[in-house]
């Protein structure tokens, strides 16, 4: 992806999204507005390990969007581009902000690259569909109270503070949930739901 390609999805679903999680927590939290070319920066070179490691040497394809989601997101989960401005903030979510904000930019991410491939004939309309709303996710397996978009995000900040985030492990999560939506309104179209 290009700088300019970069900046653009920086400005219509990152800031966006950003903004929304400072709304949500009552402004205790800041926006590094300049902290896209740090975000590219670590969005390439994760797509040059992948490109690198993962796929055949001589191949010329793009990544997929589940790897590119997860690029993103993890890009922003290291470059953390929201930061605490109330150290005492009663909400325990707060200190996951960067990880919720990376996750949400990763399905919208894919949530767009299917809507475009939509448009240019390369997709089935169903799938488009099955995203229209955004994503839904399953119920969490864990004993908690916690959605699973939550446990995503704790598991998420976890494994960036004690070793590191796996980006095919977060591809494949994105894979599975997005297939999930599609089996779901595949279901909910045949009245089997």
């Amino acid at each position: 992806m290009k700088y300019s390609t970069f900046e653009k999805l920086f400005q219509e679903i990152i800031q966006p999204q950003a903004m929304n999680l400072v709304a949500s927590f009552h402004e205790r939290l800041s926006f590094s507005t300049n902290s896209c070319s740090a975000l590219y920066e670590s969005y390439s070179k994760f797509c040059r390990f992948i490109k690198e490691n993962y796929m055949k040497t001589d191949s010329i394809e793009p990544i997929d969007r589940h790897k590119v989601a997860a690029c993103i997101s993890v890009s922003i989960i290291q470059v953390r581009p929201l930061s605490l401005t109330d150290a005492f903030a009663e909400n325990p979510n707060i200190h996951l902000a960067n990880e919720m904000l990376g996750v949400m930019c990763g399905f919208n991410v894919m949530e767009s690259f299917i809507k475009e491939a939509n448009k240019e004939g390369l997709t089935d309309q169903k799938d488009a569909l099955a995203v229209a709303n955004g994503f839904r996710f399953p119920k969490s397996t864990r004993n908690n109270k916690n959605t699973y978009f939550e446990d995503l995000c704790i598991s998420l900040y976890h494994s960036s503070r004690t070793c590191s985030i796996d980006l095919l492990l977060l591809a494949d999560v994105f894979y599975l949930i997005e297939e999930s939506n599609k089996l779901a309104y595949t279901l909910s179209e045949s009245g089997s739901e």
